[in-house]
């Protein structure tokens, strides 16, 4: 909704198979993406069933982006979502602190006036999606975070850099 356009916005897609999630970051800035999420869906059925990549069409769908070895063992990250994975605790963190702002410290009486009939819960998300943008930014300006090669210089991006946008969930 903020014009002009932001110079910069990513998204993730994700897919799921039973407490298993693989999510994929991406940029219409990005030269490089996953070919096939059909093939995406097979590596992370496989994985799930075997803790690592097995079938020969997953190897072949992936082997220019060195998401595993050549054992089938992952390159990419897999998070817990448990107490026990700091990347899961730091995130939980962080969403928990913008939802409770979100939630409790906005006056949404002056949010989209012109719009009466968005309710509140319409309204924290047409908002989250306009802010998000500015706590990326903050984030990396404060070095807490740094975009990925595919996005801060995707000439520059390889094939292999897909592994960067790419992690899974186990619930």
């Amino acid at each position: 909704m903020i014009e002009p356009k932001r110079e910069f916005s990513c998204g993730t897609n994700s897919l799921s198979s039973g407490d298993f999630s693989i999510s994929v970051n991406w940029s219409d800035n990005s030269k490089i993406s996953v070919l096939s999420y059909k093939m995406l869906r097979e590596f992370l059925d496989d994985y799930k069933l075997n803790g690592r990549v097995t079938k020969p069409e997953i190897f072949k769908a992936f082997e220019k982006n060195d998401l595993f070895s050549k054992t089938g063992v992952l390159q990419i990250p897999v998070i817990k979502a448990d107490s026990s994975n700091v990347i899961y605790m730091q995130s939980k963190s962080i969403a928990l602190k913008v939802v409770d702002y979100l939630e409790n410290r906005i006056d949404y009486s002056l949010i989209l006036p012109d719009y009466s009939g968005l309710t509140k819960g319409q309204k924290i998300t047409i908002l989250y999606h306009e802010i998000m943008w500015d706590i990326l930014d903050l984030m990396e300006e404060k070095g807490q975070i740094k975009k990925p090669i595919a996005f801060s210089d995707p000439e520059a991006a390889t094939s292999e850099d897909l592994k960067d946008l790419i992690f899974i969930v186990k619930e």
